[in-house]
């Protein structure tokens, strides 16, 4: 079965990484679908939370398809979810994801390769590669944090803004997101974002 949209895979532009891109074509592999739809209902809970602190009335479905229906609503249909391949020297540029009027304020990556120390034969796994987050405006007193993860591990983030504490209320700080630089072997991860692209 090909499951790839061929139409949108794609090497990323110098300016956004070096690294090979391929999102699923619908329908989207089952693991992969009920994956997504197994931890939707708990970041919908932590976004609801959010819109709370955030003193607002609108929330998120507490499953995953009515959120899709919304979507539609919107013209989004594309999939998102996408397998991301890279190998030494590939990265991610620091980014926002500013696709579409509809969108999950939280995202999941999941790592499909070894990190070189977590194996017997470290040439198996891959160096670098880290999730790399940074507030918006990048300064010296910006947030920046970097999360090695490997092989099952799972790491939700922020896809466009935080939540931040603003005088005793809560606003939300832009945060990019990325990859450092991968310095050997491959590293493979599964992105699903939780809304759809138009």
């Amino acid at each position: 079965m090909n499951w790839w949209r061929n139409q949108h895979s794609r090497k990323p532009l110098p300016e956004f990484g070096q690294g090979t891109y391929r999102y699923f074509r619908a329908p989207i592999p089952v693991t992969v679908d009920q994956l997504r739809r197994a931890v939707y209902p708990h970041v919908a809970s932590v976004a609801n939370q959010w819109q709370l602190l955030l003193g607002k009335t609108e929330g998120y479905p507490a499953e995953w398809e009515a959120f899709r229906d919304e979507c539609r609503s919107a013209g989004q249909t594309t999939p998102t979810p996408i397998l991301l391949k890279y190998g030494p020297g590939g990265f991610n540029t620091l980014h926002r994801d500013l696709r579409g009027a509809v969108f999950f304020p939280i995202q999941m990556a999941v790592v499909l390769s070894p990190r070189a120390e977590a194996t017997a034969t470290p040439a198996e796994g891959f160096r670098g590669g880290e999730f790399l987050f940074c507030d918006v405006p990048e300064g010296k007193r910006s947030r920046r944090r970097q999360i090695a993860a490997g092989l099952g591990d799972a790491v939700l983030f922020c896809t466009r803004d935080r939540l931040a504490p603003v005088g005793g209320a809560y606003g939300l700080q832009p945060v990019k997101h990325g990859v450092t630089t991968i310095t050997s072997g491959q590293r493979f991860v599964l992105g699903v974002p939780f809304h759809e692209y138009r």
